[in-house]
């Protein structure tokens, strides 16, 4: 890096510290390649993804904002940004979600969350329909399946929630997930 600076190298070295479980640790190597190289959108979106994954909700939403005014604004920006705004109940999630599916009409990831601002904004019929449709492109999808649940088990078809949490606790093991599948499970008797 030294040698050759390149964001393609920044973002190797940070991820071989996420790798190593020191994910904070690659925040301050990113910061310091944007100081001088302020438009990279690459390093950009990394640091972005950095930050939610220290739950630095705030600090994620100005750099994916920034990218959207930058012109840097994929469907996963979009998406990232709808997430974040998710966690800080800021109700332009749903808006940011939509856009993000309607830049990727196909991407699993952004109809999840447009699925879960939907349920979280009170939306739950429109929820379903947009889980479902999640659910039917990627089966397997852990995450998925659990806002399905969930928003399910809002709306009283238990048993239907109970269907899509099946076989959920053995393959999520650990994390926030983990922690919300468990308490479904309880309050749903299983």
């Amino acid at each position: 890096l030294a040698r050759q600076p390149s964001s393609a190298l920044v973002l190797r070295r940070a991820t071989t510290f996420v790798v190593q479980g020191k994910a904070a640790a690659a925040i301050p190597l990113l910061q310091d390649w944007l100081r001088t190289h302020e438009r990279d959108a690459a390093v950009r979106k990394g640091l972005g993804e950095l930050y939610m994954r220290e739950a630095r909700w705030v600090d994620a939403r100005r750099e994916y904002e920034r990218l959207i005014g930058e012109g840097a604004g994929d469907a996963a920006v979009h998406n990232n940004l709808a997430n974040a705004l998710l966690e800080l109940a800021d109700p332009g999630a749903v808006e940011l979600a939509r856009k993000a599916v309607a830049l990727d009409p196909s991407s699993v990831p952004a109809l999840d969350t447009l699925g879960w601002a939907l349920a979280r904004a009170g939306r739950t019929a429109e929820a379903i329909g947009v889980l479902r449709d999640a659910r039917l492109r990627d089966p397997g999808n852990r995450e998925v399946r659990f806002h399905l649940a969930s928003v399910l088990a809002a709306k009283g078809r238990r048993d239907e929630a109970r269907a899509e949490l099946r076989g959920l606790p053995e393959t999520i093991q650990a994390g926030p997930v983990a922690a919300e599948v468990k308490a479904l499970l309880l309050e749903l008797g299983m």
